[in-house]
């Protein structure tokens, strides 16, 4: 048999700022907009990154959901979902969005998650709602939307938030979801350790591995798909040059022309 040979991933980090999806950069990088970031609760500078929009991305597989919790100098605890997704056309570039835990963008993909398909190419994005004041999550299985699993009408046992005047307690729906995500991340592992082969596009060892703690990759923003696929141009899609000097959501018409 054939030696087969570990191939290095192309990582790609992402997260949500401002109420839509940017990829991060610790160095200046052509398309990237320099960013000051400034200390928790302060309006003291701590210094600059740099981001770019990307307001969307087109056939990848699910491959993995961590929950972390990382002690913070303040003793509070910064908790996150990261989301690690394959390029279906090119396995060894990975990309990791970053969730904060808990937030109505998290709770949104977490409400959709169980009726994403394991191994099936999916299309997502995040989109800014003005009436909510934060970001929804859309999620395609080819031109197919995935529905939201948990409703307010249709709470598939999920618990209702509870009601104190004039405000609402979300604890126990928050601790709901992420116990699901969990299990739900526990059989997305299963699922790759026995399919993993099926998936790769190069010939290499990939049983699932350790998604956590990578160091900052490049995007492969010029992939050309090498199988039958509708996809015709990059995984990524970015905003105009406009938009990420503003940070300037799509509007109706761009999100409409969109190819998912």
């Amino acid at each position: 048999m054939p030696e087969v040979k570990r191939v290095e991933k192309k990582w790609v980090f992402l997260e949500i700022y401002q109420d839509q999806l940017v990829e991060r950069s610790k160095t200046p990088k052509k398309g990237f907009k320099e960013t000051k970031i400034f200390e928790k609760d302060k309006v003291t500078e701590k210094g600059v990154t740099y981001l770019r929009p990307v307001h969307g991305l087109e056939e990848f597989l699910l491959r993995d959901i961590v929950y972390k919790e990382i002690e913070m100098p303040d003793g509070s605890k910064l908790k996150n979902i990261d989301v690690v997704l394959q390029d279906s056309l090119d396995s060894k570039t990975i990309y990791k969005i970053q969730f904060k835990y808990p937030s109505i963008v998290c709770n949104s993909f977490m409400k959709k998650l169980p009726n994403v398909k394991f191994g099936e190419p999916l299309n997502l994005a995040i989109y800014p709602q003005k009436d909510r004041g934060s970001a929804n999550v859309k999620i395609l299985h080819g031109d197919q939307f995935v529905q939201f699993y948990h409703t307010n009408d249709n709470p598939n046992g999920m618990p209702k938030a509870k009601n104190y005047g004039d405000e609402w307690d979300y604890k126990e729906q928050n601790y709901f979801l992420l116990e699901q995500t969990k299990q739900i991340a526990k059989d997305l592992a299963v699922f790759w350790r026995e399919n993993w082969k099926m998936f790769e596009t190069t010939q290499e060892n990939d049983e699932g591995g350790d998604y956590e703690d990578q160091e900052e990759g490049t995007p492969n923003s010029e992939t050309t798909p090498t199988t039958n696929s509708p996809r015709t141009g990059p995984p990524v899609i970015l905003s105009t040059q406009e938009q990420l000097a503003t940070f300037k959501p799509l509007s109706k018409e761009e999100e409409d022309s969109l190819p998912f």
